[in-house]
């Protein structure tokens, strides 16, 4: 059967092959894909990573390209954003985020951008984000109303000369403008996570002395919501944080085994990746928000306790969740 359609298929092709010369182009429904540049940042070499706590002053490094695969478009504007995002707990005892929202804190044209692939250097620093945000307003949730983020009584640590705490975190993005006037703000998930050479925003928090790195023997215990994983099941696996930055890691595998033993039958592998990045912000764990491997957006928080150990939630898009604790392996 599958060789008479092959036939049929090239009968098909050749009645319509003579006819092509007429063909309108301009009635084509399939349009020609566009050009498109995509971006890479990272920290440079030697630079803090993270904002420190009670200084304003030292900066991080940022290396930034512009990337045009084809070699036919070319970046003439290069603008830098900050998203400013603080964690606070409300009147009632609830965990909450405020989102502070994303300003422009830096524009880079002329000579300062450079060539397709190449590194164009510039550094974002405390006071470059406060001069930014400085009249950003929040409504707390404490019949308040909407009072200034930096001047107000909310947060007892956040002063006139420490103006950001370890409840804070920050995200840079980038938009480019072509020469042909195009503008470039926004990549899909694939671009941003899995593109070679590609990323789409570098994260980082405000930190302390951070020394949280080795081998820990976590023990996790959670909930699914497929039928296959009904109750509650416990894990305990070998889990490393390696140190990435100023108080900055990498965990191994952040859901401690959980994903294997729940999803073995669904494609999780003993080889699947399960790494995230998290930040000890003064003995406060903060994960970026991840996306787990079936694609569900996974959010986690925790604590470093007195004893040394760190324990942390999570729960994905799904409403899978669980707690893990690390303890550190002697």
């Amino acid at each position: 059967m599958k060789r008479y359609k092959i036939l049929l298929y090239s009968l098909a092709a050749a009645l319509l092959l003579p006819f092509s010369s007429c063909k309108d182009e301009s009635l084509n429904p399939v349009l020609a894909p566009e050009t498109a540049v995509h971006g890479f940042a990272q920290t440079a070499a030697g630079s803090a990573t993270s904002f420190f706590y009670k200084d304003m002053t030292t900066p991080i490094s940022i290396e930034l390209q512009w990337i045009s695969i084809d070699k036919i478009n070319t970046v003439t504007k290069m603008d830098i954003f900050v998203n400013f995002r603080e964690s606070y707990v409300d009147a009632e005892g609830n965990p909450r985020v405020a989102n502070h929202g994303t300003k422009k804190v830096k524009t880079l044209e002329g000579s300062a951008v450079p060539a397709n692939r190449a590194n164009a250097k510039f550094s974002i620093s405390p006071n470059d984000v406060y001069t930014a945000f400085k009249d950003a307003t929040f409504d707390y949730g404490d019949g308040k109303g909407k009072v200034s983020v930096f001047s107000n009584t909310f947060k007892k640590d956040r002063t006139s000369s420490v103006r950001f705490t370890s409840d804070d975190a920050f995200r840079m993005t980038w938009a480019f403008t072509t020469a042909d006037g195009r503008y470039f703000d926004s990549w899909s998930d694939s671009v941003c996570s899995e593109f070679p050479g590609a990323n789409c925003d570098i994260n980082w928090a405000v930190v302390c002395d951070s020394k949280i790195e080795g081998t820990y023997i976590a023990t996790t215990s959670g909930t699914s919501t497929d039928d296959c994983c009904k109750g509650v099941f416990t894990e305990t696996k070998e889990v490393k944080l390696t140190k990435t930055g100023d108080g900055k890691y990498s965990i191994s595998d952040w859901s401690a085994g959980l994903y294997l033993k729940w999803y073995g039958v669904y494609g999780i592998s003993a080889t699947t990746k399960m790494e995230a990045t998290l930040f000890d912000v003064c003995g406060t764990i903060k994960f970026p928000d991840f996306t787990e491997p079936f694609g569900e957006k996974t959010t986690a928080s925790g604590k470093v306790n007195d004893d040394g150990t760190i324990s942390y939630a999570w729960v994905n898009g799904y409403g899978d969740k669980a707690t893990v604790l690390l303890t550190p392996k002697k």
